[in-house]
């Protein structure tokens, strides 16, 4: 089962995010193999993502999925309300969903 983590947005500015995966027993999941996708909808049954955030396991021994938004793609957010989730792929093609929840993006104003 997926955590739940709502995200508030500075439209216009990056936002980075560290997600910590563990195993049952607490201690870092190895993600070493595995993908990691990260999406932006305006709804769940939208064809498109509003933004895809950049994804990277720089030590995958750690169990530490980092995400980025650039500035770029976060100006491009101008619905205020979204949802969005993260899944990992393991090396045998299984997904989990590891974090799910509601975007709230604030309006940029100095541009």
């Amino acid at each position: 089962m997926a955590y739940r983590y709502d995200l508030k947005i500075d439209q216009g500015a990056t936002l980075a995010l560290d997600i910590e995966c563990q195993d049952d027993a607490g201690k870092p999941m190895d993600l070493t193999g595995y993908t990691v996708q990260a999406q932006i909808r305006r709804r769940h049954d939208d064809p498109e993502p509003a933004a895809v955030f950049a994804a990277a396991l720089d030590d995958p021994s750690t169990g530490v999925v980092g995400l980025i938004l650039d500035a770029h793609q976060s100006g491009g957010l101008t619905k205020s309300y979204g949802v969005w989730d993260c899944e990992v792929t393991a090396p045998d093609g299984s997904v989990q969903r590891l974090v799910e929840g509601k975007v709230n993006v604030s309006p940029q104003v100095t541009r």
